[in-house]
């Protein structure tokens, strides 16, 4: 197996799991900013 392949196999991996991940991790932010009073003041 050609190490490029198998670069662009990872990348393509990382991508798709990115756009899965990234809006579930906006969620749970904006649900926390909403729930939790803030400490960091």
């Amino acid at each position: 197996m050609q190490l490029s392949a198998k670069v662009d196999n990872c990348q393509g991996m990382a991508e798709a799991v990115l756009d899965e991940v990234v809006p579930l991790g906006l969620a749970l932010d904006a649900l926390a900013a909403a729930d939790l009073p803030t400490t960091a003041d």
